[in-house]
């Protein structure tokens, strides 16, 4: 059956969010639900966020939670040290928010 993960907040137009030095990248339009998911996390510091939640947006619940997985460094590209929060097992239609944990606090995709 085909459904969406919406990622997001309401009212907000922007698919990026970002705390100091580390932002969270998700898909604005969302995901299938069978499909591959994957938002990126960029940071400038090489030390990377350790793990994320996928937090339900209406009861604020923990839904999934994860690894990040280190990618590194982008040949050619300037802005960093990046990561990949994967929640591909998560099959449920609905509203969420992708909460990546660091130790400066945490950095939220809303």
């Amino acid at each position: 059956m085909w459904g969406l993960l919406q990622m997001g907040c309401y009212g907000s137009l922007y698919a990026q969010a970002s705390s100091g030095q580390i932002h969270v990248l998700v898909d604005q339009v969302g995901y299938e639900t069978l499909a591959p998911k994957q938002a990126v996390v960029q940071q400038v510091d090489p030390s990377h966020p350790q793990n994320f939640d996928l937090i339900d947006s209406d009861s604020g619940k923990t839904v999934f939670h994860g690894a990040v997985t280190s990618t590194g460094k982008v040949s050619h590209w300037d802005d960093g040290f990046w990561g990949v929060a994967n929640f591909s097992a998560f099959h449920k239609a609905g509203h969420y928010a992708l909460e990546v944990h660091t130790s400066a606090g945490d950095v939220s995709s809303c």
